[in-house]
């Protein structure tokens, strides 16, 4: 079936294309007839009739939409940024363009386009995890289109908002320590772009978090640990992100192998995401070490399922919906024409204490 188009309704109810377009524009000034209006505004209904956005664009009007191009597939955090991000822009007016790239990264480049011959008046990159993303979506800086980025990895040119993912961790850490843990291990990950691989900001992010900590009690981070049980020592275990969109855990189980295949076991496992933690808490099941009384396992992202398993989950809260919200103020500050703050904007998070981090230690365990 044809699109209806404002001729056609013209035709059909013999009157100028211009009487169509005034009936169905609130904000047109020609003055109708009432019954004009109504018969115009019911024909254009029952047809179906949709306003061509492409068309009022290209004539020079605003888009009124903002695109949105976010990353990580199935996880909660990741949706809960998405949603929250697009819940504020739609508040605020404005349309919402969103495209999931953790399922193809090679759709950036087409998805770059498409809100580019839409014509968004900004855009939200989301959870960026992609390397070399840097060069397309500098696109939108060459096209004069604001763009801001929320958690994942920052744009040299655009203000970012994200956790504080290094003091959550240092905090974590800490929370450990006090309860007489000495030996540690964390899982996280890091992409494989080349021979050795490099960490991505939020990996870096733990890895420093995690370091200070330890550094604070007397220890550091070591290749491997050692028998003496008051030497505060940690180790890190790295792993590729998922290569199964639909299977954020693997990496978690494969972390925990890792760790079992280590001369002397640490009594404190920190995980990059709960996803990990719950993978990690699978191998250990398997393997017959109860938590928390053989080994403590902690997570990140206070998701649902945290919660919700067989030995809730000790983690980190976000604040998704703040930082969100604060993007998506800057970024239409930023279309209005503003001076914005800051280039980079940390949120404080919570920890999140459940019974998979345990109670206080004995002396000797």
């Amino acid at each position: 079936m044809a699109k209806i188009t404002q001729h056609e309704l013209a035709r059909q109810l013999g009157v100028s294309r211009s009487t169509v377009a005034a009936a169905l524009n609130p904000a047109s000034t020609i003055k109708l007839r009432e019954s004009t209006r109504n018969r115009i505004l019911e024909a254009a209904r029952r047809q179906g009739y949709r306003p061509d956005h492409f068309a009022r664009v290209m004539r020079g009007g605003r888009s009124g939409a903002v695109g949105m191009l976010h990353f990580g597939g199935l996880l909660q955090v990741a949706a809960e940024r998405a949603f929250h991000a697009a819940t504020a822009v739609r508040r605020e007016g404005y349309k919402i363009v969103s495209n999931d790239l953790s399922w193809s990264s090679e759709s950036l480049e087409s998805a770059c386009t498409w809100l580019l011959d839409a014509r968004v008046e900004g855009v939200i990159v989301a959870g960026l995890n992609l390397p070399g993303a840097e060069e397309e979506l500098d696109r939108f800086r060459k096209a004069n289109i604001p763009i801001v980025t929320l958690s994942g990895n920052s744009l040299p040119w655009a203000p970012h908002f994200r956790g504080d993912t290094r003091k959550a961790i240092y905090d974590l850490t800490r929370h450990l320590l006090s309860l007489g843990h000495t030996k540690f291990a964390l899982i996280t990950h890091q992409n494989t772009t080349g021979e050795q691989g490099t960490y991505t900001w939020a990996s870096k992010e733990r890895l420093l978090g995690f370091e200070a900590a330890l550094k604070e009690a007397g220890g550091g981070i070591v290749e491997a640990l050692s028998k003496t049980g008051q030497k505060v020592e940690g180790i890190r275990i790295t792993v590729s992100l998922p290569h199964d969109p639909f299977d954020p855990f693997t990496p978690g189980m494969h972390g925990m192998q890792k760790v079992l295949e280590q001369k002397i076991l640490p009594t404190a496992v920190i995980c990059s995401n709960d996803e990990y933690a719950f993978g990690a808490m699978k191998v250990c099941r398997e393997h017959g070490i109860h938590i928390p009384r053989d080994l403590a396992i902690t997570g990140y992202d206070n998701t649902t399922l945290g919660r919700l398993c067989e030995v809730p989950l000790t983690t980190v809260r976000q604040p998704s919906e703040e930082m969100a919200e604060a993007a998506v103020a800057t970024l239409l500050r930023m279309i209005e024409g503003k001076t914005v703050g800051k280039k980079e904007r940390l949120f404080p998070c919570e920890l999140i204490l459940r019974e998979s981090s345990g109670g206080p230690r004995r002396t000797g365990l």
